[in-house]
């Protein structure tokens, strides 16, 4: 019998980055993944990549350049490796900042 490890990603869909320390940044939390092999990006409305990460603990924290982002929704983007394959994963979804 073998056990595998499938991967688990935990994605909210809003955030509030109002600086409460609650919900103040935004990243989808995955389990059972290869961390060296991550990459999370951030588009706006139009598709401009906004914020890009390669560190799984680090997330976005509702800025553009500095400046706060609009309130509105944004789509995101995350490809990892499952821990226990060679084949990586590419998901996206959508989170809803709000002011």
């Amino acid at each position: 019998q073998f056990d595998i490890e499938v991967p688990s990603i935990f994605s909210p869909n809003a955030f509030t980055p109002n600086g409460d320390g609650l919900n103040d940044k935004y990243f989808p939390r995955v389990l059972n993944t290869v961390p060296e092999d991550h990459l999370f990006q951030v588009f706006n409305r139009w598709g401009e990549l906004i914020f890009s990460t390669t560190d799984p603990g680090e997330g976005w924290d509702g800025t553009v350049h500095g400046q706060t982002a609009p309130q509105g929704v944004y789509v995101w983007r995350l490809e990892t490796l499952p821990s226990h394959s060679a084949d990586k994963l590419e998901l996206y979804g959508s989170v809803t900042l709000v002011q």
